[in-house]
């Protein structure tokens, strides 16, 4: 399947797992952080000469496995890279999909790897440039979602 094809796909099934009843952040997940995620990781990929489409299809599945089940909210980035690879096993080249599951496993600054390749910074980059474009979607998850105090938000 060419890349493009692929990536039209993965951008079907996440979104559609974003307005799914599994999906406990609300659809607007998919238009406030996902797709700014993409268009962050994107751009970023120009500048630090990183290949766009890993980058992007890292960053449509980045947050997929927190979507699918709210069990994977806390590991999401580990999760997330083994679904990566079951959705795209023999699908992409094997140096492609090891970058896509790193880019997934370190985009998360709070834990998980530190992202070492271009690829992984554009979209651990991506994630924080989108988490600041739409600050009251980040609050919603920490104050409504995971239900935290002032304090610990």
């Amino acid at each position: 399947m060419p890349t493009d094809d692929l990536i039209k796909e993965l951008r079907a099934r996440v979104k559609t797992a974003a307005h799914s009843e599994t999906n406990v952040f609300g659809p607007g997940i998919w238009r406030h952080h996902v797709l700014r995620v993409a268009d962050n990781a994107q751009q970023l990929a120009a500048e630090l000469d990183a290949d766009p489409k890993t980058v992007t299809i890292a960053a449509l599945l980045h947050d997929y496995a927190s979507l699918i089940d709210p069990e994977y909210i806390d590991e999401h980035h580990e999760h997330g890279a083994r679904i990566a690879e079951e959705i795209l096993e023999n699908r992409i080249t094997e140096p492609r999909l090891e970058t896509v599951k790193r880019c997934i496993r370190a985009h998360r600054a709070s834990s998980g790897p530190s992202p070492e390749s271009p690829a992984a910074h554009c979209v651990a980059s991506g994630d924080g440039m989108a988490h600041i474009q739409a600050v009251p979607s980040l609050l919603r998850a920490a104050y409504v979602n995971r239900e935290m105090s002032v304090e610990d938000g």
